[in-house]
Parts: structure tokens; C-alpha cells; sequence
């Protein structure tokens, strides 16, 4: 999830193979419910990141919080499913960097990279972070040379 057009890919992968099981795990701002085709299983929305903190140090414990709860339940769903492939469309890499090792040993791992160069610096965009899980993922996709 975490894209506005997920629901567009999830929708084009439904249309191969019948036996192919397509699970769509979002938050509730990118939901888009009533456009996902029918053999699509919608997971349990994950948390959002809450736009009403304006206190910096609230906003960043609030952000690390749904991160981290969010790829835990990502997590959970594939250890608990019979999961082949996730392609993941959005993390955040500073802490993604310490769970990609683990999960690509579980499922292969397709990364959208939006920005395979961070475009402005951001404490949850570095270049090592972004190293470790380019270097675990199986299949990377990119947008940008």
C-alpha cells in the first residue's frame, strides 16, 4: 500500500492465473476499497500516521510507532500465510534495514523504488539504509535511472 495507484497493481496481478491469492495491506488513506477487483483480499488496514501531532518529538516517536507496528503486522501476516511474493511499495528504510534480512529468507521480496537516490536528506533516508535493503530484496523495480 502506501501508493496511490497499489490498488491498480494488485488489481492487473489479479488477472493471472486462477489460483493466484492477491492480498492488499494499506492504510485507510490509501484504502481505495471500491476499485479493488473481487478476487482481491483485503488484510487489516495498517495504522496511519497521525497529521494532528505538531510537536516534533511527539510526531517522531508517533512516526517510529507506526512504522515499526506496521511491519510487524506485515510480518505476522507472512509468517502466518502462505506467502510467495510481497512487493512492498513504500517503508521506511532506516528501520526496514533491520527486518529485510530476516523476511527475505520467508518470501521474495519485489521493492518499488520511487527514488532509488533519496531526493532531498531525510533522517529516514540514507544511503546505507537504503544499501541494506536494495542488497536483501530480490527484485527491484525502478523508477528513476
Amino acid at each position: 500500500g502506501m501508493a496511490h495507484y497499489t490498488y491498480k497493481v494488485c488489481n492487473g496481478l489479479a488477472q493471472f492465473g486462477e489460483n493466484n491469492s492477491i492480498f492488499y495491506m494499506t492504510d485507510s488513506d490509501f484504502l481505495y476499497k471500491q476499485y479493488l477487483s473481487s478476487k482481491i483480499k483485503l488484510v487489516d488496514t495498517l495504522l496511519t500516521f497521525s497529521p494532528s501531532v505538531t510537536n516534533k518529538l511527539l510526531w517522531i516517536i508517533n512516526r517510529v510507532y507506526v512504522v515499526l507496528r506496521n511491519i510487524l503486522a506485515r510480518n505476522k501476516f507472512i509468517n502466518n500465510n502462505k506467502i510467495e511474493v510481497l512487493n512492498i511499495q513504500f517503508t521506511t528504510p532506516i528501520i526496514e534495514q533491520f527486518f529485510i534480512k530476516m523476511l527475505c529468507k520467508k518470501v521474495k521480496i519485489v521493492l518499488t523504488v520511487h527514488d532509488v537516490v533519496p531526493p532531498v536528506k531525510s533522517f529516514y533516508w540514507s544511503m546505507k539504509s537504503l544499501k541494506k535493503i536494495y542488497d536483501n530484496c530480490h527484485l527491484l523495480v525502478v523508477h528513476t535511472e
